[in-house]
């Protein structure tokens, strides 16, 4: 009975690390161009494009991710545990190094500030996908549900500040 509870916030939260692998950006082979300090030589437009290349790469590294997520209802609760652990340690593994990519890509200084912001935000998400991870070895449900709502929320703020710099498809919808 107490695994009951436990794989049924690991569902909850496996669904929470698609979306923030979704959300996010990074692992191509798009290398970047120019320092990441604001006022470096550079368009939104310019900004938006490398940034969507880096996502179109993070889309191909979680279909994988996607596919055992879906997978883990079909296994035994101890399975699926550990499945899980490893699935939401890789999300934040691909966050960690979005986040890396990101910051390296020349901001321009008009949404420079805006930009520090959503990668300040974007490398909390990552945490919080390392935290799910933590707790669902610990078996510790309430640190995994506060994590996955903590992830949740910031993902919905983040998303409204990456549609207004024209960037929505590389942090969710």
């Amino acid at each position: 009975m107490a695994d009951r509870p436990r794989r049924s916030l690991g569902l909850a939260a496996a669904l929470a690390l698609a979306a923030l692998v979704v959300s996010g950006c990074g692992g191509s082979s798009a290398k970047a161009t120019g320092p990441s300090r604001p006022g470096a030589r550079t368009t939104q437009a310019q900004f938006v494009a490398r940034a969507s290349s880096i996502c179109q790469g993070v889309r191909t590294q979680e279909q994988p991710l996607q596919t055992r997520e879906a997978s883990l209802k079909r296994l035994p609760v101890a399975k699926a545990d550990a499945a899980f652990v490893s699935l939401a340690r890789q999300a934040a593994s691909i966050a960690r190094t979005a986040g890396k990519r990101l910051r390296a890509l020349a901001r321009p200084a008009a949404d420079a500030h805006e930009i520090e912001d959503l990668l300040q935000a974007y490398s909390a998400e990552a945490t919080d996908a390392q935290n799910i991870a933590n707790a669902a070895v610990n078996q510790e449900n309430k640190l995994g549900e506060a994590a996955s709502i903590a992830l949740a929320r910031s993902i919905a703020l983040n998303s409204a500040s990456a549609n207004r710099l024209g960037m929505g498809d590389c942090f969710g919808t």
